[in-house]
């Protein structure tokens, strides 16, 4: 559950105003998980408010990234039960 752990730090960090706190949580998340979408969806968040517009969208294309993969999978997955 270290993902998880470090998601949620973030997240509270992040209420607090520790942006670059947060920022650090997100990053051990997706150290230990690197297809944690919502942490990457988070720190982009974050680069964007801090004004680092490069950080937040390579944050979003890796989202994308990710989010496509699970689908074309989950589609190919499908289709061998359609058969």
């Amino acid at each position: 559950f270290p993902t998880r752990r470090s998601s949620d730090l973030g997240v509270e960090k992040y209420d607090k105003g520790d942006k670059k706190g947060a920022l650090q949580e997100w990053n051990k998340a997706i150290e230990a998980n690197p297809t944690f979408t919502k942490a990457y969806a988070n720190r982009a968040i974050v680069h964007a408010e801090l004004g680092d517009k490069k950080g937040a969208a390579e944050d979003y294309k890796t989202v994308e990234s990710i989010l496509k993969t699970d689908y074309l999978n989950a589609l190919k997955q499908s289709r061998k039960f359609q058969r």
